[in-house]
């Protein structure tokens, strides 16, 4: 559309976001949400820190319609999520001035409540969002949006450390998905029921997610969408020691990342890098990829979901003998950064074993 070609033009001397988003009539308003949105999915070379800061500042315009500023909200929550921005996000979402009650009432201020306190703010009021959640719909009828509400739920509980809540939800969601034939709603949730079952340490039951998710992704042609399901792939090739499949995953991921910039996708990226390369029992890691996955790690790992890129630059540390900056660096993590309250994952939790340390704070 439009707004994609303009996103493509983003470049030094292209088309600029304007410095003050408060001068915008509200079709302009429109017309540049809708350029960010389309900037941060499809254009490797926009920044997206300057996206969010654009969205942010329309959310924070209190002369801005109720509607665009939600709007504003929720892009500059997503994109900030992605790239672990605690002051961005703040500044975002404290504006609107929401009760964690009142969000519940309108399914736009629910999403940002979740967004922004499962990432950034209170884990409690994260979890009490979702919980609400799954009451409204638990004995609703099936319908696209509690497809997704149970989906955000299952979310919400699996990066706050409850897995069993986390399972239930997710199940619910495939559930409801399935009954009014919605296999492309059905992805995600079958996709973080994958994620989990991997994280908990069964494997079988990551496998039948994980065979169920391969299925409808081959039905789907757009490999750029399918990135996330060869992103897992590559991690089940990397948890079963398959390492010709681990390889074949990671150039698919590879491909597709190349020029993107969020932190949580490069930091997952280098994960996966360590990951395949550990397989290798002659393979260390060079100083600078070691160096690169550690500030991702260092940057990253206060903002949920970290245990795995934790794991892979622990065993990489060992590797080359540094046993007293493993320990160092995942101590730090568990005691002080780690936001899930659950135990370490099944990724995690040999490599503090190997390093004697405690699993809990």
């Amino acid at each position: 559309n439009g707004a994609s070609g303009r996103a493509l033009s983003l470049l030094p001397g292209g088309l600029k976001l304007p410095a003050d988003s408060r001068a915008l009539s509200e079709a302009e308003t429109d017309e540049y949400l809708s350029f960010v949105e389309a900037a941060y999915r499809s254009s490797p070379i926009a920044d997206p820190i300057l996206l969010a800061n654009f969205a942010g500042s329309v959310a924070r315009n209190p002369s801005t319609s109720i509607g665009y500023r939600i709007r504003a909200a929720d892009i500059c929550l997503t994109i900030a999520s992605n790239t672990c921005d605690r002051e961005i996000a703040s500044a975002c979402y404290l504006s609107l001035q929401y009760s964690e009650s009142k969000s519940l009432e309108d399914e736009r201020t629910q999403k940002l409540g979740l967004l922004y306190h499962t990432v950034f703010g209170s884990v409690d009021a994260a979890v009490q969002l979702a919980e609400g959640l799954i009451k409204r719909n638990a004995d609703a009828r099936p319908t696209s949006q509690g497809v997704v509400e149970c989906g955000r739920a299952g979310y919400v509980f699996r990066m706050t450390g409850r897995p069993e809540q986390a399972f239930k939800a997710l199940r619910l969601a495939r559930e409801k998905a399935l009954k009014i034939d919605a296999p492309r709603l059905a992805e995600y949730p079958i996709w973080q029921l994958a994620q989990l079952s991997l994280e908990t340490g069964d494997l079988a039951e990551a496998m039948k997610w994980t065979k169920e998710l391969h299925q409808l992704g081959e039905s789907n042609a757009d490999e750029a969408a399918n990135t996330y399901i060869h992103a897992h792939m590559c991690m089940v090739a990397i948890t079963q020691g398959d390492r010709r499949e681990a390889e074949r995953y990671y150039i698919k991921v590879q491909q597709a990342l190349t020029g993107r910039r969020p932190l949580r996708t490069l930091a997952y990226a280098i994960g996966l890098e360590l990951g395949v390369g550990l397989m290798d029992r002659r393979w260390t890691p060079g100083e600078d990829l070691l160096r690169t996955a550690i500030a991702r790690f260092e940057q990253a790992s206060a903002f949920c979901a970290c245990d795995f890129l934790a794991s892979r630059v622990g065993e990489s540390l060992i590797r080359l003998g540094r046993i007293d900056h493993a320990r160092a660096l995942l101590a730090n993590y568990i005691t002080e950064k780690r936001r899930e309250k659950a135990d370490p994952s099944a990724f995690l939790s040999p490599v503090l074993v190997k390093l004697k340390l405690k699993s809990r704070k």
